[in-house]
């Protein structure tokens, strides 16, 4: 969900598309908190998004997933390999159509 342009509208489509009850499982790359590597990635953002096909290392899923009219179970945060990847920090989780 990092390239996509309308994480919103996305998210309304997998609602659409899951009966009730249906669950998404997702595991996506997130901005890092504030304080953490928020600066590191918010400086190489231009840059990797033009080598990384459009993805935003600030990609604000939580957010996006949060205000969709999907319910969410629950979701963990874990930082993955290097921290001079700015796509290190991953949250993953359920969310489900109610």
């Amino acid at each position: 969900m990092c390239s996509v342009d309308d994480v919103a509208g996305v998210l309304e489509e997998v609602r659409r598309g899951l009966r009730r009850g249906g669950r998404l499982t997702f595991i996506e790359h997130v901005a890092a908190e504030r304080g953490t590597q928020a600066l590191y990635q918010k400086v190489v953002r231009a840059p990797w998004r033009v080598l990384g096909d459009g993805c935003d290392p600030r990609s604000p899923f939580l957010d996006f997933l949060r205000e969709s009219s999907l319910e969410v179970d629950g979701f963990e945060l874990e930082r993955l390999g290097s921290n001079l990847d700015p796509t290190n920090l991953v949250a993953w989780g359920t969310a489900r159509r109610g």
